[in-house]
């Protein structure tokens, strides 16, 4: 908020002490505890005054020593650190700590959750978040007092919905800027559902759900259940519109294992095609 706003505050807030004072010296009867009620209905009006000015504070997080009014918002998903296009030998990562370094001013990596991290930093991280949400960097800018922000992304923004809703609220002007040549397929393993023991000899299900960002290519991904290398099942996911999940259901008997019958459930992953992204699931 500019010093000009904070002065109409204050000079608001002082003619309402005026005002008060006024209607408790001279048109409320005399008593006790009048000072006390002058002093909340004063409150009352700072409070009202300050709601409709709509003040907004620095969070010391995310507040640049420099420049506030340009930040550079870096995604640090995991597929990041894929070809930046067929036959490319430089990564979207790459790609992006050059883009960030000559827009200059502070980074914002947001992925799982924004984190504030200093330009030269970015040769030493590596793009690890198993998410790429947008809307929490942006709102944190915002707070920060930031009025631009420039973004570098392969695309695989998961909340793209969310973020074109709150924009208009967060004042912000955003930039988008690629890193890939084109266009990129991305396909997740956005949702799995599995007990969390199996017993061997049992048969059991497994819930999957897929989700996908970009161009389609094909009808259908493929998603496997492994155990080390070994396939143990398989499954087709029609391929779902942009924000939709598809689900399909992977059935599978556990094999004895360690002279035990009850083992806990290993790590699932989804087999995605080339360029597209894929993420393990949890239980």
């Amino acid at each position: 908020m500019h010093l000009l706003s904070w002065a109409l505050v204050a000079l608001a807030a002082a003619a309402a002490l005026v005002v008060v004072s006024y209607l408790y010296r001279r048109r409320e009867a005399p008593g006790r505890g009048r000072a006390l009620l002058a002093a909340l209905r004063w409150a009352a009006l700072s409070l009202l005054i300050l709601m409709l000015f709509d003040p907004s504070f620095p969070v010391p997080e995310v507040q640049a020593s420099g420049d506030t009014r340009t930040r550079v918002l870096v995604d640090g998903s995991l597929s990041m650190a894929l070809p930046v296009g067929p036959g490319e030998a430089a990564s979207r990562w790459e790609r992006a700590r050059e883009e960030a370094r000559r827009v200059g001013g502070s980074v914002l990596l947001f992925g799982d959750a924004p984190r504030l991290v200093a330009p030269d930093s970015l040769a030493a991280l590596q793009p690890a978040a198993g998410s790429s949400r947008l809307l929490p960097a942006l709102a944190a800018a915002s707070e920060a007092g930031v009025r631009r922000v420039v973004v570098l992304s392969d695309g695989g923004i998961e909340d793209a919905a969310e973020v074109a809703r709150a924009l208009p609220e967060l004042g912000l002007d955003v930039e988008i800027r690629p890193v890939v040549a084109a266009e990129v397929t991305n396909r997740a393993l956005a949702e799995v559902e599995a007990p969390e023991w199996a017993e061997a000899g049992k048969p059991l299900e497994i819930r999957v759900g897929v989700t996908a960002v970009g161009p389609a290519e094909g009808d259908s991904v493929a998603v496997l259940l492994r155990q080390g290398e070994k396939v143990l099942t398989r499954a087709r996911v029609a391929t779902p519109p942009p924000g939709r999940v598809a689900t399909a259901t992977l059935r599978v008997t556990p094999e004895v294992a360690g002279g035990g019958r009850r083992e806990a459930l290993g790590a699932r992953s989804l087999r995605h095609r080339p360029g597209g992204r894929g993420r393990r699931g949890r239980r």
